[in-house]
């Protein structure tokens, strides 16, 4: 049997195995992709449950796919899976299951030994809720059977390990910096030969990652939609009439839509520049309503999209071919 380590993360997840040398074999599906969506869907009620990347292409429809349940993972909360209430430990089992799945079938073996990363912040609730669905995915929900056989362990130490297997020292302080799909993590630890690795001190905000990024990039493209012009807000932005405070607010303001915010705290010729005129779009999109969530949906998947393309370049197109979406926009 293999040691497996999984990591399950808000938005992604990926996995890899100890080969008989001992060496990381990070698991490929059959399109070479190793990094895997945190996405479940679920038609309704007893049909197949979809993981992954095929999960991720539900967004935008109804039923919706369950994204980022590890921000639920130690509540009492339900997610709605294919209509069903269900819990984010039972979500999380299934992301584990088709990881395992990987992974046995790229060694045609059982997985035997598992270890699943956590984040520093889990206290007891969420580790508990972590570990049953690792028991669930991989022992039949056999606790007797986890044994000995099922760790749980902090993503920052993974992280050590791995980076002081191929710089071995005895004694050094290291910092993991972890700015995920979900959180932001930050962690200090320390090396000795007396206790060996410890964590000294981490912070960072658990709800704050690239998801949160796609958030006001879809945001922007609704600017961009509604007639919004960026060297408009450059220019009112960078004038020094606003102070640092003033100036963040505007921009919170422009992106969520809010007028009358901006009536209040804008000089009246700048309200003529930022404030844009809808024309003949319908853009005032309502998050409680199932259809506009679908239209967001749409619009994030499109401003990931657009984020991934800028790691390369300056300039992207955003385009959608469905037409309640918007129209091209250049930023």
């Amino acid at each position: 049997p293999y040691t497996t380590l999984f990591r399950s993360g808000t938005t992604n997840s990926c996995v890899y195995y100890l080969d008989e040398a001992g060496n990381p074999v990070l698991i490929r599906d059959e399109k070479e992709r190793y990094i895997f969506p945190s996405a479940v869907w679920c038609a309704g009620a007893g049909k197949e449950r979809v993981v992954a990347h095929k999960a991720k292409t539900r967004m935008g429809y109804q039923p919706a796919p369950v994204v980022a349940v590890k921000r639920k993972m130690g509540t009492d909360e339900k997610v709605l899976l294919g209509g069903t209430p269900v819990s984010a430990a039972e979500v999380s089992a299934e992301i584990l299951i088709f990881l395992r799945n990987l992974v046995e079938k790229a060694t045609g073996d059982k997985v035997g030994v598992v270890v699943v990363t956590v984040p520093p912040y889990f206290d007891i609730a969420p580790r508990r809720d972590t570990y049953l669905a690792a028991v669930k995915a991989f022992f039949g929900g056999d606790e007797a059977m986890a044994k000995g056989k099922l760790e749980l362990q902090l993503e920052p130490e993974a992280a050590v390990y791995a980076y002081t297997a191929a710089h071995p020292a005895e004694k050094m302080k290291i910092l993991v910096y972890d700015l995920g799909g979900g959180s932001f993590d930050v962690t200090v630890l320390e090396k000795t030969p007396e206790i060996g690795l410890s964590a000294l001190k981490f912070g960072g905000d658990p709800h704050l990652g690239g998801d949160n990024f796609d958030d006001r990039l879809a945001l922007w493209i609704l600017y961009l939609l509604r007639g919004g012009k960026p060297e408009a807000l450059e220019r009112v932005l960078t004038s020094g009439k606003y102070g640092p405070d003033v100036c963040y607010t505007v921009l919170q303001q422009l992106l969520s839509n809010d007028v009358t915010g901006l009536r209040r705290v804008l000089r009246r010729d700048d309200q003529d520049l930022l404030i844009p005129k809808f024309g003949n779009y319908d853009l005032d999109l309502d998050y409680s309503s199932a259809e506009d969530l679908g239209r967001i949906q749409k619009l994030k998947r499109l401003a990931e999209d657009a984020k991934k393309d800028l790691t390369l370049h300056s300039e992207t197109l955003v385009r959608s071919e469905e037409r309640r979406v918007g129209k091209e926009c250049r930023s």
